[in-house]
């Protein structure tokens, strides 16, 4: 499996769809998170705001990589 996310156990507060992800790849339909996995960096960011752990991203270490390169270029990182 290289990735997968999935939403369980969503109280439909909106904290994850709230200016937290780079990309808006997560809304808020009919009181449910969608998550657009086309859009979806896996940056985790949805995954770390969420108070009931309703979020979770399963990944293979080298779809980790990937996914830092590709959240990288949109943040700062200082070493």
């Amino acid at each position: 499996m290289l990735r997968s996310i999935w939403i369980s156990n969503y109280s439909g507060c909106g904290k994850c769809t709230e200016g937290i992800c780079f990309v808006n790849a997560i809304k808020l339909k009919d009181g449910k998170a969608e998550i657009r996995s086309e859009s979806c960096l896996i940056c985790g960011r949805c995954a770390e705001i969420c108070e009931n752990q309703a979020i979770t991203i399963l990944m293979a270490q080298d779809a980790v990589e990937r996914s830092i390169k590709r959240v990288e270029k949109l943040v700062d990182i200082e070493s």
